[in-house]
């Protein structure tokens, strides 16, 4: 029975390196997504959870995973809120960097603090097999992970300086007055303009026909089109709505379509606001 200490984090960021590059490696989504569960909703807070409880003692292992897993989906909400407000956006190539990066930056911190227990205190895993000498650990899993991350670097390049992928879609978003995603208007005075920015990204591969029909409490008010986008290209616009009768949660719709179809594209975007006389 032999006990991995030192090299325990050194093993969990290779895991962390594999699963990365089947991720980019894998074209089926829903196998991405098998391969992606146990980095995003473990490995992230295991990490973070040995910084905040390094003794072995401290914790017990079921104990162990649930902090690891609820702390996993507080970093990938802050990490998402983090990126929202930078300019590479939420998408697959700044979420894997990012918490990529977490992972490593907490690895390294949770190493020197092991580094400071005694080898009885420190998180062990248990490898019951003779192939794993004493002398040949640290060897193997290090070869393991500059293997790994190599390819993984080299994938996310590739990725980055060609972005084309076999994923299709269109990013659909609104912004608020200042160009944000939360300020958007709740309470607005008679004759007071309702001020929103509509954006579309296209991510189709290909050039492509949208429009918009903006509904208000259902009722159709204006049309925004053609806009004509090629592929990567963005298009941004604002709107102005004059609230010119009084009400409670009022609501304007905005509806995507694509390429002359009479079927929305996708799910409507809208906001709620009160229409008060001051």
């Amino acid at each position: 029975m032999k006990f991995i200490s030192n090299f325990f984090y050194l093993l969990l960021n290779s895991v962390s390196a594999l699963l990365l590059l089947f991720i980019y490696v894998v074209p089926n989504g829903v196998v991405r997504t098998i391969l992606a569960i146990p980095f995003l909703l473990f490995i992230s807070g295991y990490v973070w959870v040995g910084i905040l409880f390094p003794r072995r003692t401290t914790l017990n292992g079921a104990e162990r995973v649930v902090l690891s897993i609820t702390l996993s989906i507080i970093i990938i909400i802050l990490t998402g809120l983090i990126l929202n407000f930078t300019p590479w956006g939420i998408n697959l190539n700044s979420i894997v960097i990012a918490l990529t990066s977490v992972v490593l930056l907490g690895s390294l911190v949770a190493f020197y603090l092991q580094t400071r227990l005694s080898s009885q205190e420190r998180i062990q895993l248990t490898i019951q097999s003779p192939l794993f000498k004493r002398g040949s650990i640290g060897l193997v899993l290090s070869l393991l992970l500059i293997i790994v991350v190599v390819s993984s670097v080299g994938l996310i390049g590739y990725h980055l300086i060609n972005p084309n992928s076999s994923e299709k879609y269109t990013d659909f978003y609104l912004l608020d007055e200042n160009g944000k995603v939360f300020n958007y208007p709740v309470n607005v005075k008679l004759g007071q303009n309702v001020i929103v920015t509509i954006g579309l990204v296209n991510k189709e591969q290909e050039e492509t026909e949208y429009s918009v029909e903006v509904l208000m409490n259902g009722t159709k008010i204006s049309d925004i089109g053609t806009i004509q986008l090629n592929s990567n290209q963005t298009w941004e616009d604002t709107y102005s709505y004059i609230a010119t009768k009084l009400g409670t949660d009022e609501r304007l719709d905005f509806v995507l379509y694509k390429d002359q179809s009479l079927q929305p594209y996708l799910n409507p975007l809208y906001i709620w606001f009160n229409v008060t006389a001051s």
